[in-house]
This record gives C-alpha cells, structure tokens and sequence, in this order.
C-alpha cells in the first residue's frame, strides 16, 4: 500500500510531539483503517534501526547459535513482534471495550516505534564506546524507564483506558517481545 505524500514526516511529527508529553501529537496521526495499513511503513523505517542495534550488540558473540541462523531468527523476530502485538490487542480490545480506538492505538503504537527504535539504536552505539564502568548499562535502563513510561502515557491517551490498563498493555508488549525472543533463540539453540 502506498504511502501518502507527507504522512509519513506528519506521523513521525505526531510521535515526537507525543514524546515531548504533547497530546496534540495524536492529530497528526490517521486512526483509521488505512491508516493502520500505512503505518506498517514505520516497520520499514525501523527495520535498519533493529539491524544496527543487534549489530552493535554483537550478538553473535554471546551466542552458541550460527551468526547466520542467529540473524534469519533476529528477523523472525522483527517480523513476529510487529504482526503479533496488533493481532492480540485487536483481540483484548474487543474484551475491554475499546474496538472503537484499538485501530487509532496501533496506528500511533507503530509510528512511535520509530523515534523510540532511532533512541535505542544511538545507546546502543553510546554503550560501546569506552565508557566508565556501568555508564553503559545506566544509559540503556534510562532509555527503557523513558520510552516505557512514555509508551504507558500514550496507551493511556490513545487507547483511553485508566492507569492501570495502560501499564496491563505495555507489560503485555513487554512479556510478549520477552516471549517471542526466547522461543525463537532457544528453538534455534536446538
């Protein structure tokens, strides 16, 4: 499906709003169906994000499984995670009552994984640098506190659920990238 000339830059201007605490960032966005079809896009402009963070990460050095096998896995992954997430919520939407803004939620879920995945990959590359002892590894938990307590205030905004739902869908996100991460390694360990 082809994208509209200036959704793209609109959708990622949404996101950074919405990352900067600004509820007016969810105008920018197209709550639609369609919509929701266009911001599969921002999978395309992550993907590269994903490849470098992993890259950096050196994975293949703390694994027994071979880097060829470990980077088609990686990919299932990517690809598992942006499919499952949208397919469970539309479900859980239907069991809470929010039908009516599930598609909206994931047309904003999916655009702000681009902003969020361009952070991760910068600590990524900040946390190999010859840092003091732990400053990596401080960097990388700040950056996962932010965008998890920035994911949990736009689920509450877009999604219109309370407090407490909000945190069940971002630790249902959570359990579910943990989830598909251990299947897919420790099948590919075998």
């Amino acid at each position: 499906m082809t994208l509209p000339a200036g959704a793209a830059a609109a959708a990622i201007a949404g996101a950074l709003q919405l990352f900067r605490y600004n509820a007016n960032g969810l105008r920018l966005f197209v709550p639609t169906v369609d919509g929701f079809w266009h911001s599969f896009w921002a999978m395309a402009l992550t993907a590269p994000l994903f490849i470098l963070t992993m890259a950096v990460g050196q994975p293949s050095q703390r694994t027994p499984i071979d880097p060829a096998g470990l980077w088609a896995g990686l990919g299932m992954i990517f690809i598992l995670l942006w499919l499952l997430f949208p397919l469970v919520m539309v479900r859980l939407a239907g069991m809470i009552g929010r039908e009516d803004r599930v598609v909206g939620f994931l047309v904003v879920n999916n655009w702000i994984s681009v902003p969020a995945n361009l952070l991760q990959t910068a600590v990524a590359f900040a946390s190999v640098l010859p840092l003091p002892a732990g400053v990596g590894e401080g960097l990388q938990m700040g950056v996962f506190l932010v965008l998890t307590v920035n994911r949990w205030w736009v689920t509450r905004l877009a999604l219109g659920v309370t407090n407490l739902g909000a945190a069940g869908v971002v630790l249902l996100d959570l359990l579910l990238t943990v989830f598909v991460f251990q299947v897919v390694l420790t099948r590919l360990a075998d």
